[in-house]
């Protein structure tokens, strides 16, 4: 098993970007101004070194030789509301600040993936309209010459959508991966992760519940599988979230998007991954690794 460690997170599930706010003295009414403030820099800098030369007394080695790692990433899901200058500007400071610290591991953003009003992507592949004042823009913020891989979230529940089959926000889905994916290849030439999705699946009957997230899930994996065989960079994704049976009564009480294992979902996993083991996955593309369309 490898992981991906994440410096902080936009949201407040563990502190956060507020807490970084709120360490800082701002007298800030949004989080914006934590991409800026030198205090929150500084801190987040400080925190980031911290980690990345952290001496894990089990395995006696610095998290920057760990090869558990996979890769680090900068912040979970970051925003800055019409402010696209501020968010790219701390997203190069900080990915040069982590290289220079750890040049084994591999570096991403951890955005979720929305593209800009002035993209050179795809950006009739947003959600809604909202997607674009959200200061992410996925080619350029990928493009840093730092950020080693791109990555995008895909959480159409919570953007508003419905994941049901024959539902717009469906098919919506399926265009978000393969945009992602061949903007990736053509125009950024860095592989792709679609390292969070999820549904609820709260918008179909409970008897078809399970049923309708498996589903939806499987079709996240036939566009992963579809990369995967055109020799796209595109090798895997990472489902939310995954509970052990023990805690079963617990989880299904805090997480709308739990899944465990003997669920279809859970099946609709296991045979993606026999999937991509088998014969008809290739490695990206000289051209795709190259980069840029001619």
């Amino acid at each position: 098993m490898r992981v991906i460690l994440v410096f902080t997170d936009f949201w407040e599930h563990h502190g956060g970007v507020s807490q970084y706010l709120e360490w800082a003295g701002s007298s800030s009414t949004t989080k914006n101004a934590f991409y800026t403030s030198i205090s929150c820099k500084l801190m987040y800098k400080d925190n980031a070194r911290a980690l990345i030369n952290r001496f894990n007394t089990y395995t006696q080695l610095h998290y920057r030789d760990d090869p558990t790692i996979m890769a680090w990433e900068l912040i979970n899901e970051p925003r800055c509301r019409n402010c696209a200058g501020p968010l790219q500007s701390w997203l190069e400071e900080m990915a040069r600040f982590v290289k220079k610290l750890d040049r084994n591991h591999l570096l991403s953003t951890g955005e979720e993936g929305f593209y800009s009003l002035a993209t050179v992507g795809s950006r009739t592949a947003n959600p809604e309209f909202w997607a674009y004042t959200t200061g992410q823009d996925f080619v350029e913020n990928h493009a840093i010459p730092e950020i080693d891989f791109a990555v995008a979230h895909l959480w159409p529940d919570n953007w508003g959508l419905l994941s049901l089959p024959g539902s717009p926000a469906y098919s919506f889905s399926m265009k978000w991966i393969r945009s992602h994916v061949e903007d990736a290849c053509w125009i950024l030439g860095k592989p792709f992760i679609l390292e969070e999705f999820g549904t609820t699946g709260q918008a179909s009957q409970q008897s078809t519940h399970k049923l309708s997230i498996a589903s939806f899930f499987r079709k996240v994996y036939s566009q992963i599988e579809w990369a995967s065989a055109s020799g796209l960079p595109a090798q895997g994704s990472m489902f939310w979230t995954w509970h052990h049976l023990d805690l079963k009564s617990v989880a299904e009480q805090v997480d709308d998007y739990a899944v465990f294992w003997g669920d279809p979902a859970f099946l609709a996993v296991e045979e993606h991954v026999e999937a991509l083991l088998g014969p008809n996955t290739a490695l990206p593309s000289e051209q795709c690794i190259d980069g840029r369309k001619s």
